[in-house]
């Protein structure tokens, strides 16, 4: 699907051999360029780990990406700690995508994948990523689908404070929902090791095109 884009990161420690450093050097040096045209980043200070972005398709529209730590932002790291802890999928909390230049709401959904048998001694391990656009991925998952007057949000029940909304529909006027109360129906979805609340609500919309029956007798 469009909002998927799947990515190859490799963290590489400090303490690492000189032989796999000096390979991970000759392999990256395209990769430095590369990411200094496309996103204008230039090579990180010294840390002790680094998951850089190394490979994003599709390329269009995700050129900011290239070359991006993943490790060097809170969230990110979280997730990617969690990943190597549990070695399944973690999946962030609501984020801002850096190949976006709006607002738009996103997650990371980390995969490790371990070196294969036989590599040497302290070779990095990778991760396979899916950036999933929040947004996009609910519009193809609902249209047609949601009948009228209906409002929705989803929230990342395990998020910082201030930081849960995944999405919010738009309704036609602005003071038609309140948010701040629980929906009129909610159910909890699981999200890799994560947990979203699916809150509906219903709007004045709604309720003219469902009155109960005793309305129209009375």
């Amino acid at each position: 699907p469009a909002y998927y884009s799947a990515m190859l990161e490799a963290g590489i420690p400090v303490d690492a051999s000189p032989e796999l450093r000096a390979a991970s050097d000759r392999a990256g040096a395209v990769l430095r360029a590369a990411a200094e045209a496309l996103s204008g980043r230039m090579p990180a200070g010294q840390r002790p780990r680094y998951v850089t972005v190394r490979y994003i398709v599709p390329l269009e529209g995700n050129k900011p990406a290239v070359g991006f730590d993943i490790h060097s932002e809170p969230l990110r790291r979280d997730a990617i700690n969690r990943a190597l802890a549990s070695g399944d999928m973690a999946v962030t909390p609501p984020l801002r995508l850096v190949q976006e230049q709006t607002s738009r709401i996103g997650v990371l959904e980390l995969m490790p994948v371990q070196p294969p048998a036989g590599a040497p001694a302290g070779t990095p391990v990778r991760f396979a990523v899916s950036v999933v656009k929040v947004d996009e991925m609910v519009d193809i998952a609902t249209r047609g689908h949601i009948p009228a007057g209906l409002q929705f949000q989803i929230t990342d029940t395990g998020a910082p404070r201030g930081k849960e909304l995944l999405y919010r529909s738009t309704p036609p006027s602005r003071d038609e929902v309140s948010w701040s109360r629980p929906g009129q129906w909610q159910t909890m979805l699981r999200m890799g090791d994560r947990d979203w609340l699916f809150s509906v609500y219903t709007t004045g919309r709604y309720h003219e095109l469902h009155r109960p029956w005793i309305a129209w007798v009375s």
